[in-house]
C-alpha cells in the first residue's frame, strides 16, 4: 500500500536526514571559518561560493533522499552509519579539492592543506615534511603555530613513508597512530605528512574521514603546490602554446 505524502518518516529515515543535515551544517560552518580566515590566505570569494553552492546541493539531496525512503525498508545502524560516513567525505573531499585548486601560490596551497588538516580531519599534532631531491633530508615546513607541532617526531616512520611511498604505521593496527602518509608527486615521495594526535573530540584512533582526506593529501597536495608555483610564474600560457597543436584534429582522426 502506498504511503500518504504526509506521512511521518520513520525512526531510522530520519536518523539518516538528520545526520545528512549535520554534514551540511558542518560544511557551512567551515565556510565561516574559511571567511574569518580570509585575510591571512587571500581573497577566496569564488571558493566560497562555490562551496556555498555545494552546500545547496547536498540540502537538495536530502529533499531527494527523503522521498526515497518514504517507500523503502527502515536502515539498519551499520546502514545509517554507512551513509553518514559518506556524507560527511564527500562533502569535506568536496571543499578540500576546490580550495586547493585555486591556490595561487606554493605556500597558500600548504596553508589550505594545514587547514584541511586542523578544521576537517581533526588533527591535533602533526608535522608537514617536505625535500627538494631524492635522498635529501625532509624540512619541517609545518603548521606554522608551535602548539600544533609535532614535538617528538618519529623520524623513522617520515623515512620510511619516503622510501616506499606507502603510509608508515607506527602499530600494527591500522588506526592506530603515529603514521606518516607520504606526498606523492609524478610517483615520487616529495614529503610527509606525520600525524601524533588527533583532537579529543575525534578521539586516538584514524577513522574514515581521516583515511580519506590524509589519502587524498597524499595525492593532491604536492601537485597542487606544482600547480600554484606555475600559476605564480605567469608561464601557463607558455606551456598552452607550446602543446596545444599536440592534441590531434578529431575531424582528422576520425575521418
Amino acid at each position: 500500500m502506498e504511503r500518504d505524502e504526509g506521512a511521518p518518516l520513520s525512526a531510522s529515515a530520519e536518523a539518516v536526514l538528520a545526520a545528512i543535515q549535520r554534514s551540511v551544517d558542518a560544511v557551512q560552518d567551515f565556510l565561516e571559518r574559511t571567511e574569518r580566515q580570509a585575510l591571512v590566505i587571500g581573497s577566496l570569494e569564488a571558493e566560497l561560493g562555490r562551496a556555498r553552492d555545494h552546500a545547496k546541493a547536498l540540502e537538495v539531496e536530502s529533499a531527494r533522499l527523503r522521498a526515497e525512503l518514504m517507500a523503502k525498508r527502515p536502515l539498519s545502524p551499520q546502514e545509517i552509519e554507512a551513509l553518514v560516513e559518506e556524507q560527511n567525505v564527500l562533502a569535506h573531499m568536496f571543499v578540500a579539492s576546490d580550495r586547493l585548486a585555486r591556490a595561487r601560490t606554493p605556500r597558500e596551497a600548504l596553508d589550505i592543506g594545514v587547514e584541511v588538516l586542523h578544521n576537517l580531519a581533526g588533527v591535533h599534532r602533526y608535522g608537514v615534511w617536505l625535500r627538494g631531491e631524492p635522498g635529501a633530508a625532509p624540512r619541517l615546513v609545518g603548521p606554522g603555530e608551535p602548539r600544533f607541532r609535532i614535538t617528538d617526531s618519529h623520524g623513522d616512520l617520515v623515512k620510511r613513508a619516503l622510501e616506499t611511498r606507502q603510509v608508515a604505521r607506527g602499530g600494527a593496527d591500522p588506526a592506530s597512530l603515529p603514521v606518516a602518509v607520504p606526498l606523492v608527486l609524478d610517483g615520487q615521495a616529495v614529503g610527509a605528512i606525520e600525524v601524533a594526535e588527533l583532537v579529543p573530540q575525534v578521539g586516538d584512533k584514524l577513522g574514515r574521514l581521516q583515511d580519506e582526506l590524509l589519502q587524498f593529501l597524499s595525492d593532491r597536495l604536492a601537485p597542487a603546490m606544482c600547480q600554484a608555483a606555475l600559476s605564480a610564474s605567469h608561464i601557463l600560457v607558455e606551456v598552452w602554446i607550446r602543446h596545444a597543436d599536440q592534441i590531434a584534429d578529431v575531424r582528422k582522426v576520425h575521418a
